[in-house]
C-alpha cells in the first residue's frame, strides 16, 4: 500500500492580498512568498490541490502555483469562477474581451511546468492514485435563473466574450448588466468534463463549485431554502458517484469543513476574502492507496 500526504485548499483570492503584479519586478515573488509564511504556512507532502478562485490575474497565480510547487511533489489545480474574471479596462484589453483566454494562457503555461497540473476534465495518475479534476459551473436553465445571476452574482459584469458587458435599462430608470457570456453553453462544456472524468475514474475528485445538493444541516445559516444556493451547488451527485470516487474536493462557498455524503467525504478549506475568517493554513489528509 502507498501512503500519499495530501494537501488542499482554496479560494486564495490572492490580489486581495498582494498588490505586485509585475513578473519582472521581485517584488512579487517577495511578497507571495510572504502571503505563503504567513497565511498558507504549508507542510509540504505529496500533493497539494488548489479548487479554484487563486486570483485576478495570472502573473500572480502563475508565482503562487510556483512557489507552492516548492513544497509538494505535484501541485494540482482548477480553474473557479474568478479565473474569468476581466476586472479593469487593460485586463479586459490584454485578453480581447473574452474571458477564456484568461484559462487558455493558463492551460498553455501548465504544459511548460514538471510538476504544475491544471485540470479539466482531465484525470492525472499519480504512482497509481487517479485524480480527476474540472472547475464546474451553474446551471441556470431559465430566464428567471439568468436575471437573479445578473442581479446577485459580480460573474455577468466581469465574464466575457469578445465584448463588454452591456447596459440595459427598464422601467422607472432601472438597469441591468448583461453579458455576451453564455453561461448554459459553459455549463454544457463542463457537464462534458465531468463525463470524462468518468470514464477514465479517478479515487479523488475535485473542482470548484460542489457537484451536489448541499445538505440543509451544512448550508449557511439563512441559505435553507434560498434561491441563491443554485449559485453555490449543483445536481450532479448521481455522476459524481459514477467517477468511483471516495473523495471531493470543492472550494467556491468560503468555508472550512469536512462531511460524508454517502460514502463519499467531502472537504473544503477556503482562505476566503482578507474580511472573512475561518482559514488557519493549509489542511492535509492522508490517502492510502492499495495496491
Amino acid at each position: 500500500m502507498k501512503d500519499y500526504k495530501i494537501g488542499f485548499l482554496s479560494d486564495t483570492h490572492l490580489d486581495f492580498y498582494i498588490t505586485e503584479t509585475n513578473p519582472n519586478n521581485k517584488k512579487l515573488g517577495k511578497q507571495v512568498k510572504r502571503f505563503i509564511d504567513d497565511l498558507l504556512k504549508p507542510e509540504g507532502g505529496d500533493i497539494l490541490l488548489v479548487a479554484g478562485d487563486i486570483g485576478h490575474y495570472e502573473n500572480q497565480n502563475k508565482e503562487l502555483l510556483i512557489q507552492l510547487s516548492l513544497h509538494y511533489n505535484t501541485v494540482l489545480f482548477v480553474s473557479g469562477n474568478h479565473e474569468l474574471y476581466l476586472i479593469n479596462n487593460n485586463h479586459q484589453e490584454k485578453y480581447n474581451y473574452t474571458s477564456i483566454n484568461r484559462l487558455e494562457e493558463m492551460r498553455e503555461w501548465s504544459f511548460n511546468q514538471t510538476n504544475i497540473h491544471f485540470l479539466e476534465g482531465n484525470v492525472i495518475n499519480i504512482n497509481g492514485l487517479k485524480i480527476g479534476g474540472y472547475g464546474n459551473w451553474y446551471d441556470l436553465p431559465t430566464d428567471d435563473d439568468l436575471t437573479e445571476w445578473r442581479e446577485i452574482m459580480n460573474d455577468s459584469n466581469l465574464i466575457m466574450t469578445n465584448h463588454k458587458p452591456y447596459i440595459q435599462y427598464y422601467g422607472y430608470g432601472g438597469r441591468i448588466k448583461l453579458t455576451t457570456f453564455d453561461t448554459q453553453a459553459y455549463r454544457r462544456e463542463n457537464e462534458k468534463q465531468l463525463d470524462k472524468i468518468v470514464e477514465e475514474k479517478c479515487d479523488i475528485l475535485m473542482c470548484h463549485i460542489i457537484p451536489c445538493i448541499i445538505p440543509d444541516h451544512l448550508k449557511f445559516r439563512g441559505h435553507v431554502g434560498n434561491s441563491a444556493n443554485r449559485f453555490y451547488e449543483t445536481d450532479d451527485f448521481e455522476k459524481v458517484k459514477e467517477t468511483g470516487c471516495e473523495i471531493v474536493v470543492y472550494g467556491h462557498d468560503h468555508s472550512n469543513k469536512e462531511w460524508f455524503l454517502d460514502d463519499i467525504e467531502f472537504k473544503t478549506n477556503s482562505v476566503s476574502y482578507p474580511s472573512e475568517v475561518g482559514f488557519k493554513q493549509i489542511e492535509h489528509f492522508t490517502y492510502i492507496k492499495e495496491k
